[in-house]
This record gives C-alpha cells, sequence and structure tokens, in this order.
C-alpha cells in the first residue's frame, strides 16, 4: 500500500518497473483529493488488478439486482431479479476456479483463492494440487494450504436459526479453533454456562484490539458471575489470526470459519461494522448485541 494524504494505493510488488502517477483534484472549496494510476508489465499485479476489478463489477451487479428484488412489487419481476442475482452470485464464484485453473504459476492465485464466497477444502483442494510446485513454495502458496488444512474438517452445511417463542436462537454454525479442531456452536455448547459472549473482530480491526485488551482485564470476572468470552475472527487469513491472538495475549477460546465477510455469521447478523458481539443465554437465544462496559454487567445482577 503505496498512503498518501486521505488516501493510499494498493498494488501487487515484484521487481518489475512500475510508473505511479498521482493528480491533484480539488473535490470541493478548499478539499483535495488524489485521483492514481499506476503502469507496469508485471504479470502479477496486472492479473490481481484485474480480477478485483472484474469481482467489483460482478458485485455491483448482484447488489443491483437484488435491490430491485427488494422494491419491486411484482412477484414474477421480484423471481427474476432473485434469479439474475444467483447467475452473478455464481460467476463469481467460477471466476475463482478460472483463475486457479488459467494462472498456475501466478502468486496473485495463491493471494486471491482464498477469498472465493465458497472457499472450502472440498472445493478447492483440487484446484491447489493443479498449481505448480513453485507456485505451492511460496509464501502465498503455503498460507494457501494452511488454510485449506486448517479448514478440511469444517464442510458441513450451516443449519437455519429457529425461534424460542418471540426469542430468535443463535444460529447452528460449525467453527474451527487455530488447530483446526471443529466445534459446533449449538444448545450443548452455550448451556454450558450461564451466558456467552461473542465478540467479533479480526486481526487488521484495531478498536477490536483495543476490546481485546479490555476484555482481558474483565474475563477472570465475568467468569465468577457465569459469563464467558469466544473470539470469532473475520480474518481471511490464518497467519495474521494467529498472531494477533498471540500478540494481543488473549487466552480465551478462538474460533473461526476464515470466510471473513462471507462468514454465514457475519451475513446472517448482518454485521457493517466490527468490532460488534453478540450475547447469549444458556439456551442458545440471543439476548443483546453490542453490549460492552456496564451493559454487560447489567445482565450479570
Amino acid at each position: 500500500m503505496l498512503e498518501f494524504k486521505g488516501s493510499g494505493l494498493k498494488f501487487f510488488l515484484d521487481s518489475t518497473a512500475y510508473n505511479v502517477h498521482l493528480f491533484l483534484k480539488e473535490i470541493s472549496p478548499g478539499r483535495y483529493s488524489y485521483e492514481t494510476d499506476i503502469a507496469t508489465n508485471s504479470t502479477i499485479h496486472n492479473k490481481w488488478k484485474k480480477f478485483v476489478a472484474e469481482q467489483v463489477t460482478f458485485f455491483s451487479q448482484k447488489a443491483n439486482y437484488l435491490n430491485k428484488a427488494d422494491s419491486s412489487q411484482n412477484p414474477t419481476l421480484t423471481t427474476e431479479y432473485k434469479r439474475k442475482a444467483a447467475e452473478v452470485d455464481l460467476a463469481i464464484r467460477q471466476a475463482y476456479k478460472t483463475l486457479a485453473e488459467n494462472e498456475k504459476n501466478n502468486p496473485a492465485t495463491a493471494y486471491l483463492l482464498p477469498s472465493a464466497p465458497d472457499f472450502s477444502y472440498k472445493k478447492y483442494i483440487a484446484l491447489y494440487n493443479g498449481l505448480t510446485f513453485k507456485l505451492k513454495s511460496s509464501i502465498y502458496g503455503k498460507e494457501l494450504f494452511d488454510k485449506l488444512n486448517l479448514l478440511k474438517n469444517l464442510d458441513s452445511p450451516t443449519a437455519q436459526p429457529t425461534y424460542a417463542g418471540k426469542q430468535l436462537s443463535f444460529p447452528l454454525i460449525n467453527v474451527v479453533d487455530t488447530l483446526g479442531k471443529v466445534t459446533h456452536l449449538d444448545k450443548n455448547f452455550f448451556k454450558q454456562q450461564r451466558f456467552t459472549l461473542i465478540e467479533v473482530w479480526a486481526s487488521w480491526c484495531g478498536p477490536c484490539r483495543l476490546i481485546n485488551i479490555e476484555l482481558r482485564g474483565k474475563e477472570a470476572e465475568y467468569a465468577k458471575r457465569g459469563l464467558k468470552i469466544i473470539g470469532f475472527s473475520l480474518d481471511n487469513g490464518i497467519s495474521s489470526w494467529k498472531k494477533a491472538i498471540k500478540d494481543d495475549n488473549v487466552k480465551w477460546p478462538q474460533y473461526s470459519d476464515l470466510k471473513a465477510t462471507n462468514s454465514p455469521l457475519a451475513i446472517f447478523f448482518e454485521l457493517k461494522e466490527i468490532p460488534a458481539n453478540i450475547l447469549v443465554d444458556r439456551d442458545g437465544n440471543i439476548v443483546a448485541r453490542n453490549v460492552y462496559g456496564p451493559a454487560i454487567d447489567g445482565y450479570l445482577k
């Protein structure tokens, strides 16, 4: 990332020559920003940039169809918009597979694959095996393999949440810890304590890391009062996730599915920003969301 006042420019850097241009532009009286342009013959950067741009276009198209489906008063049109959105979603997923098949020696491939919305061991191990030995031996190739291996046993479908009276129960999902052990977040998991606080965070989220430090000072007290803290990471990569846990010295259980914003948990709770958390009682019912400090104490009286 080449950072400059107000923004930055991300690019995939290798030993190829890069020409970067910043154009200062006045966006309103007294307010300026930069338009950027980068020219290079790097096959790594250009493939990465093209792929990312295509994905942005796909997601824009999908959002457009879904917005039309939500606002349409015509059932036939609503169905048609949803069908088109599903087609775009299929194209998004297929693009990752096509990339792996056509760019078997490009580091951008190993870097991008873990971001696939349907990334799993069963669906991507064959594509990984088809990559060149050189790519598999690279830092991104090793990270890709580590993620595949960690998620090896995490291919079970996600169950839908249920309603207990007027309360919404926590969705039944499977997650892994940093060693790849699968844990089921279900009623049997939650009934072991009075409350469970699921802290949603990520290694790249500065405010989340500060929350980790704050909770570290409260964990023992909360445990005595019947509340167990667990972490759920929206990280996409293993190494950054593990490093953040170590650096923050958090001792409570840490889980993830390494799907970042494609995680079923993030989608179900419509998470727009983090840090965030969910307070769940021993019956698996969602008691509250985004409770911190005194708000937590209120539930533990």
